[in-house]
């Protein structure tokens, strides 16, 4: 028991208290940061077979500290089309008409790669 208080609770619960100060101190500083660095950019984009109506594309998978969730298509500057493998086939195309294609990689805190190389692309005509 303590001389100038009538009660030990008070010292006790006062030590509690910093103690969970020094505790929360140190865990917050362990606490993760969030993601701000974007994927790299997918690179060698391709055709790898074009019909009359659809190209199909491949790519190299783009690196990301914390891992990429998916990949966004772009066809003349509109995104078209999102997936989670470094393939994409675009259809319902015109034949003989030339398309302009590009993949950006975004991972899960969504920040997006900046562009892949675009390719332009001509559709085969009707035979």
């Amino acid at each position: 028991m303590c001389k100038s208080c009538s009660h030990t609770s008070k010292h006790f619960l006062g030590g509690l208290f910093v103690i969970f100060i020094i505790l929360f101190t140190i865990f917050s500083s362990f606490a993760a940061k969030p993601d701000k660095v974007a994927p790299s950019a997918p690179q060698n984009l391709k055709a790898v077979l074009v019909t009359q109506n659809s190209i199909s594309l491949s790519w190299e998978l783009s690196k990301d500290n914390v891992g990429v969730q998916n990949y966004n298509v772009y066809q003349n500057n509109s995104k078209i089309g999102i997936t989670n493998t470094n393939t994409y086939t675009i259809t319902n195309l015109n034949p003989l008409q030339t398309y302009k294609i590009y993949v950006t990689a975004q991972d899960k805190a969504g920040n997006v790669s900046k562009s892949s190389n675009i390719i332009s692309i001509t559709t085969l005509g009707e035979t």
